[in-house]
């Protein structure tokens, strides 16, 4: 038995929770432990579609066409994860993650059972957008600041976005310190005046750092298409480095050289024939 999931019964639903799934692992549970873990994972779902930045997610989710997302227990102890199969993206979702009364197990930013579920989310519908490229998908090109690849660089940053609607510490990246068995902290602490606050200097920077692979998420085959894209940019909260980058694409660019912003001011003339001339180089100023 299985329980499906949408946000409007008009839409297709795309996202189906199975606690006794046998198709990709095989579990010794009874119908009453399968039934809590659907419901548990149901509720989940609810949690996240209360938050504009998870509407975004499950609306372009339950618009794929060809796939659908199946979401199942595992007992394997290491983080959930996303898998392909056939038509089916599978969300290992492990049960350990999340205890009897639904609270996390492990420590740190970024992963209550809502923000590791969203991220596994996040993965899968990249991975549908990318089903005729999956190079794209599985570019494994290792990245700066604890990214090991652009794949994990985008779940992290769009959970983020929706760590930060919900009022929650943001993570800094996909490690996780050793010693605490904990993520980290995007924002470190520091003290001012007396009082300790979070250091929004790291906010700040991180879309300078990273302005090149965000603009790559607008692509359809890619990252996550423009409309997705743009629903998420326009989110008001916090951090958005989506919407830092359109807001950055809209200022105004200074005047070519040679162009003089005086209204009807002729351009100057090129250059005599046979002189040198090297036009002026492009790029970000």
């Amino acid at each position: 038995m299985s329980a499906s999931y949408s946000i409007d019964a008009a839409e297709p639903r795309n996202i189906v929770i199975d606690g006794a799934d046998s198709s990709f692992v095989t579990l010794d549970t009874s119908r009453g432990e399968d039934t809590a873990y659907e419901q548990r994972v149901l509720g989940l779902l609810r949690r996240i579609a209360g938050y504009e930045t998870g509407r975004v997610i499950l609306r372009a989710v339950h618009v794929m066409t060809e796939q659908r997302i199946l979401i199942l227990p595992t007992e394997t102890v290491a983080e959930s994860q996303a898998i392909r199969r056939g038509n089916v993206l599978a969300v290992r979702f492990s049960a350990s993650s999340i205890d009897r009364h639904g609270n996390p197990v492990a420590n740190g930013p970024g992963i209550s059972p809502d923000e590791t579920l969203f991220h596994e989310l996040v993965h899968c519908l990249r991975r549908a957008r990318t089903w005729t490229t999956p190079t794209n998908y599985l570019d494994n090109s290792p990245l700066t600041d604890g990214f090991e690849n652009v794949e994990e660089f985008y779940a992290v940053l769009v959970t983020n976005i929706y760590s930060s609607e919900s009022g929650r510490t943001l993570r800094r990246d996909h490690g996780y310190d050793r010693a605490t068995n904990s993520t980290l902290p995007l924002l470190p602490m520091i003290e001012v005046a007396g009082m300790i606050i979070p250091d929004r200097r790291y906010a700040d920077n991180f879309f300078p750092r990273h302005q090149d692979s965000i603009a790559l998420m607008r692509l359809e085959d890619f990252g996550f298409g423009g409309q997705t894209f743009n629903r998420l940019a326009n989110l008001p909260t916090d951090f958005n480095p989506l919407h830092q980058l359109v807001a950055f694409e809209s200022q105004p660019r200074p005047a070519s050289p040679g162009v003089r912003a005086d209204r009807g001011t002729a351009p100057s003339p090129p250059p005599r024939a046979g002189a040198a001339h090297t036009a002026p180089r492009r790029g970000r100023q």
